[in-house]
């Protein structure tokens, strides 16, 4: 077929009516791309949507949230001898959410969801045998980001280290732990001016390789921000940030050299290679206009997106996680992390780790993708999503701008109740199964979902002697207004994280913290908790070539809620129905035939399941008005509400119980 007969048939692509598909909610993709496509995108000097360089390694980033600093230390001698190159070092939840031991939530904090660092001690304990002049430390410290930092290049200090040539990320991101956690310790334009301050005053005392300030948009994608959303927070950030940062003396130019993107990427695999590339169109717009010149560059991170891992059948995480560090490497992240297979337990085990780090090792040594400075270059799709995406991100940009920017978007809930619309969308897509999600509402593996044991997890006595060491720390605080070099030298002195923070509280409700399964996991928990098991009786009408597709289909919409099917021998005709139905007593039943089935067979095997006693008959692969014709209770088919389907067949069993 020729592009002219294919156009024939579908419609000119400049025509109403052309197919096309959406993409996150927020793109329509068309179905055919040529050359065209890509002459039409503006032509753009490479430097600003491609990381600078073939052949240069991106930095394989690890993260580590052991709560002990003991088995933390540990798990990053062991990360650093498997190959890692830089550590990501994520603190407690007490840390991030800046509780002290006057809080009431303080104690049950200490060890939640990282690692136990509260004093320039404990951070010596957690890294003592690592190189950190030559493995970077990124810090991931929420609000108590700058008293961290300071840790961190006290810590560098004491082990008399050069500044001027060491590197790291500090990790200061203000706005971005308002969203994540709801709190701050003052008022979020204070904050971003505080930060900035201190951004200027480290601009003089660290070397070129240390960022200081970070645009990390987890939080936002956990709450289910899609990827036009993501670039454009990003941006909305940075641009606070370099607004701050100049109205505190430091060039916009300056400011982004010290000011690192972290977004994520997940399994649509080419969605995220343009994320990463839009992103670096976007900020180039933005420092041009801030009169940067050539020099626009973006230190880009990127981290699998914790979103899209499941709890039920974990080991497809494997894939998932494969698939968005894949994207990332050809998208040119500088640093990329990828989380380990078993992470939404809340604990991760050796084996998740050491898979998390040689997924870096087969893309960057076996695939060889560190050696091109742009895969994806001169892909007519790939070129015309990556401007496509630009484009809608710079209007959504736009959009936060005239909301007053992102403090107002933020603070207002303005830019919640917009993430939530899109958020909502992909729940319902993932309940249709417009959306795929293997193992999770198609292709369900029942009884696959073991995983080996965390190597560490919260030990409540821990947390209880922690707490109270914390507690005990002495040390007087400095000034609010405290110079970074003031903070460097309380770090010194052994002050705590909690006494380092302003005394002041500002809150606002957090963004929820979602997964794309979460529906699915709640059906499959409440099935596990269920006596006895629940099981829908599969009756197979017609022989084996005519159903068994159907069977299958049905099988994994049932499984999928945790529903194990059992199925029966095939039905042939009306006198045989009673003795080749599954044994036993089910409460459901799902009747499964081919669309031009005979209806008086139909009629007959939903007679005999009645007469067992079957509460509620399913006609698969057909309506409900089909359903109805031979007397079922409902149908099943392609394009209904999947968690709906499953929440009803499961309230009818455990009424059954």
């Amino acid at each position: 077929m020729t592009l002219d007969d294919w156009r024939a048939r579908v419609g000119s692509p400049a025509a109403d009516g052309v197919p096309t598909t959406s993409v996150d909610g927020d793109l329509r993709v068309p179905w055919l791309y040529v050359a065209q496509d890509a002459s039409a995108v503006p032509a753009t000097d490479g430097r600003f949507i491609r990381r600078g360089g073939a052949g240069a390694p991106w930095q394989i980033r690890q993260e580590q949230a052991a709560p002990s600093r003991d088995a933390a230390r540990r798990s990053i001698l062991a990360d650093l001898e498997g190959g890692a190159t830089a550590i990501a070092l994520r603190f407690d939840r007490a840390a991030r959410e800046g509780l002290g031991p006057g809080d009431v939530r303080f104690a049950d904090a200490v060890g939640r969801d990282g690692v136990i660092v509260h004093s320039l001690d404990d951070l010596d304990e957690v890294l003592d045998g690592v190189f950190v002049d030559g493995a970077p430390i990124a810090l991931s410290a929420g609000v108590s980001g700058i008293p961290a930092a300071a840790l961190l290049v006290a810590l560098w200090q004491r082990r008399g280290h050069d500044l001027t040539t060491i590197a790291g990320s500090l990790g200061i991101d203000p706005l971005g732990s308002l969203a994540g956690s709801g709190r701050l310790d003052d008022e979020p334009e204070s904050a971003v001016a505080r930060a900035a301050a201190l951004a200027v005053e480290a601009h003089a005392m660290l070397g070129p390789d240390v960022t200081f300030l970070t645009c990390d948009t987890q939080a936002y994608v956990d709450a289910g921000a899609s990827a036009v959303h993501e670039i454009a927070i990003a941006a909305a950030t940075g641009t606070a940030y370099l607004r701050a940062c100049d109205e505190a003396g430091l060039a916009p130019v300056d400011a982004a050299a010290r000011l690192e993107v972290v977004l994520q990427t997940d399994a649509d695999q080419f969605l995220s290679i343009a994320r990463l590339r839009a992103a670096r169109r976007v900020w180039a717009r933005i420092l041009e206009l801030c009169g940067a010149g050539d020099d626009r560059s973006l230190r880009l991170g990127a981290r699998t997106s914790q979103r899209m891992l499941s709890t039920l059948d974990p080991w497809v995480n494997m894939l998932r996680t494969t698939t968005a560090a894949f994207a990332a490497a050809v998208a040119g992240a500088d640093a990329i992390t990828v989380t380990p297979f078993d992470a939404p337990r809340g604990a991760t085990s050796e084996l998740g780790r050491r898979i998390a780090r040689n997924t870096h090792h087969v893309l960057m040594d076996e695939s060889h993708l560190a050696h091109v400075g742009d895969p994806g270059a001169g892909s007519w799709y790939l070129e015309r999503l990556t401007e496509d995406l630009a484009q809608a991100a710079w209007a959504e940009l736009q959009r936060i701008e005239d909301a007053g920017g992102i403090v107002p978007a933020l603070t207002s809930g303005w830019l919640a109740a917009r993430i939530a619309e899109t958020a909502a969308r992909r729940e319902d897509d993932v309940a249709h199964r417009r959306r795929i999600l293997t193992g999770v509402n198609a292709f369900p593996l029942l009884g696959d979902d073991a995983v080996p044991d965390p190597d560490s997890a919260t030990d409540p006595g821990l947390s209880r002697r922690e707490a109270e060491r914390v507690a005990a720390l002495a040390g007087s605080g400095p000034a609010p207004d405290a110079s970074f070099a003031d903070l460097v030298a309380a770090a010194h002195s052994g002050v705590p994280l909690h006494r380092m923070r302003g005394a002041r509280t500002f809150s606002v409700p957090p963004l929820p913290t979602l997964r794309d399964g979460a529906a699915f996991e709640a059906l499959r928990a409440r099935a596990a908790g269920m006596d006895p098991a629940p099981t829908v009786a599969l009756a197979c009408v017609g022989p084996i070539a005519r159903h068994n597709a159907v069977v299958t289909w049905a099988r994994s919409l049932f499984e999928a809620g945790g529903i194990r099917a059992v199925s029966g021998e095939p039905i042939l005709a009306p006198a045989t129905v009673a003795e080749r139905l599954p044994d036993g007593s089910h409460p459901l039943a799902a009747v499964c035939a081919a669309a031009d089935e005979d209806p008086d067979l139909l009629r007959a095997t939903v007679a005999a399941l009645r007469a067992r006693g079957v509460r509620r008959i399913h006609l698969m692969r057909a309506s409900d008005d089909t359903a109805a014709l031979i007397g079922a209770d409902c149908g099943a088919d392609e394009g209904m509400d999947v968690v709906t389907v499953l929440r009803t067949a499961l309230d009818v069993t455990e009424g059954d119980a």
